[in-house]
């Protein structure tokens, strides 16, 4: 687990979803460790020993099991940090996880103010840059909301149902967002109009043909043209190969086709192919198109 992506933590960026996810993933283990971890992360200087972890937790956890905590979270860490926040952990000393977690905590909290202040900027701007397509809303939307979440775990201001959805309303594209102009004043929260915002541009999509589904039917129809269009046949022995050979002569003209009635009909010839040829009355020979020879009187016309 430690050695996933998600769970690893470099020191230079994502302490603050990095902290969460892994401060999840020891509650979900051992929930007893949700008062301890927020005890550990206010002692913000000061030096967490294994005895004072123990007691700490000695309501709950006897001592065996607070040295098995302490060395599962140590173990957890020592793969999950490298670069800087190896430096960081490094500080603490062998199996005092509790320890080493409120190093790297401290490291991260204080950074907090900057990344603040950061995603504060983000935030009063974020209505600024629309959603350029309506294939890129679901995308879209999601940035929307990360970067909302991640600003209130950084301790920012939460932002009202009313401003988060009028912020939303603001970053759809042109012809989605007039068309749910009205809704966004409707009574609701903003998970109901996100939720909306996302249906009715699948919906657009869908009439449009653009779905990621259309694409892959697209594809699969020009793969099929273009093998249609290939010459030779693959496969001469088998009932499909020959099936399929007696529809592309068909597609080419080089048998018959059936009319509506069922009835074999000729294909047509091509141009230049047994044409009848005509007597001309002109000069009484038999020619393709208008005669040659000089001009004969009607009067003196053989025929």
């Amino acid at each position: 687990m430690a050695l996933q992506a998600d769970y690893s933590f470099n020191g230079v960026k994502g302490g603050i979803p990095w902290k969460g996810k892994v401060e999840r993933y020891f509650i979900s283990r051992a929930p007893v460790l949700k008062e301890v971890l927020e005890w550990a992360e206010e002692e913000g200087l000061h030096e967490i020993s294994e005895e004072r972890f123990f007691m700490a937790a000695c309501s709950k956890l006897n001592e065996d099991q607070v040295a098995s905590v302490n060395a599962a979270m140590w173990g957890f860490l020592s793969g999950a940090a490298s670069g800087t926040a190896e430096t960081m952990f490094k500080g603490a000393s062998t199996l005092n996880g509790l320890d080493a977690w409120r190093r790297l905590v401290h490291y991260i909290n204080r950074g907090r103010a900057i990344r603040l202040e950061t995603l504060r900027r983000e935030v009063k701007v974020i209505h600024l840059k629309p959603i350029p397509s309506l294939e890129k809303v679901e995308e879209g939307v999601a940035e929307f909301e990360n970067t909302i979440n991640e600003y209130t775990q950084c301790g920012g201001t939460p932002i009202g149902n009313e401003e988060m959805k009028s912020d939303l309303l603001n970053v759809l594209p042109g012809d989605l967002r007039e068309t749910l102009l009205w809704k966004a004043t409707d009574e609701g929260s903003f998970q109901e109009f996100r939720d909306m915002v996302l249906t009715q541009s699948a919906k657009t999509l869908l009439n449009r043909k653009k779905l990621p589904i259309h694409n892959v039917d697209r594809d699969k129809q020009q793969a099929h043209d273009s093998d249609d269009d290939g010459e030779g046949f693959t496969d001469l022995n088998s009932i499909e190969g020959i099936i399929a050979a007696i529809t592309r002569y068909s597609k080419n003209g080089r048998i018959r086709d059936r009319n509506r009635n069922g009835e074999n009909v000729r294909p047509r010839s091509s141009a230049g192919d047994n044409v009848r040829q005509r007597r001309c009355p002109n000069c009484s020979e038999k020619h393709e198109g208008r005669c040659t020879k000089a001009t004969v009187a009607p009067g003196d016309r053989k025929c």
